[in-house]
């Protein structure tokens, strides 16, 4: 049977200059919603407010969060594949890391980890906000993964290492650490509509959203440095370089 080729043709560093831009308007609106809160009465503002508040779920914000952190998970199935094909001793970290991705995009439109953070709660019958659990639970996991990755990240290349682990701080740095802030604040605070509170979550979900795209950027670099059978495919800093993908059937 004969075999069509297709091209697909792109600039990566477009792709990555449409995420930054995404996220760049996401923080701005979630910006105008926490001080719609803050300083009017309106609840729903057009639309505008239950779309784009970074304080809940099914929202735009949220589903883009899933989104690049469902496309870091591809790429790194990508790279994986690369990897195993070439006899790499440590595939399978970044097998794992696929998995894990792929397990905290599902997790940004479903919130598994409240669930998970409200359990010990339930079942110890302690008193304390899931703010405080899920933080706490968070950095227990970020140190195991540190540990379980360690060998993995001494291994990658200095440039990669010090990218992934800056992709790594500036991530978990919202995720948990400004997120045991918020719940400091809803200690003292019955209204979580303040805007110490407000300002407060801005901060976390835009320190998420940074540390995802930043990270993507990190394995498109990766791929760009390392990868060279994939040199072709993924090309960031040539600026008239056209990535080729080829689909045969």
């Amino acid at each position: 049977m004969p075999q069509m080729e297709v091209k697909v043709r792109f600039k990566t560093k477009y792709l990555l200059g449409i995420l930054a831009a995404t996220a760049v308007l996401l923080i701005g609106m979630g910006i105008v919603v926490a001080l719609l809160l803050t300083y009017t009465s309106y609840k729903t503002a057009v639309g505008i407010i239950p779309f784009f508040n970074m304080d809940l779920e099914s929202t735009i914000t949220s589903y883009y969060s899933s989104f690049i952190l469902l496309i870091s998970s591809c790429m790194l199935a990508l790279i994986t594949l690369n990897r195993k094909k070439v006899g790499d001793r440590y595939w399978r970290h970044w097998c794992s890391l696929a998995l894990g991705f792929l397990f905290m995009s599902i997790d940004e439109s479903a919130s598994i980890h409240e669930f998970l953070a409200n359990v010990p709660l339930h079942y110890l019958h302690i008193s304390a906000r899931i703010n405080f659990s899920i933080a706490i639970l968070g950095f227990i996991v970020t140190l195991l993964l540190f540990v379980f990755y360690l060998k993995f990240l001494l291994y990658l290349p200095a440039s990669t290492r010090k990218r992934f682990i800056a992709a790594g701080i500036i991530y978990v740095s919202g995720a948990f650490g400004a997120e045991l802030v918020g719940g400091i604040i809803s200690l003292y605070s019955h209204n979580l509509d303040t805007g110490i509170y407000l300002a407060e979550v801005v901060i976390e979900e835009s320190l998420e959203i940074l540390g995802i795209v930043f990270f993507i950027k990190c394995l498109f670099l990766y791929i760009e440095e390392n990868l060279v059978n994939t040199r072709a495919v993924f090309s960031l800093l040539a600026e008239q370089t056209n990535s080729n993908v080829l689909v045969k059937r």
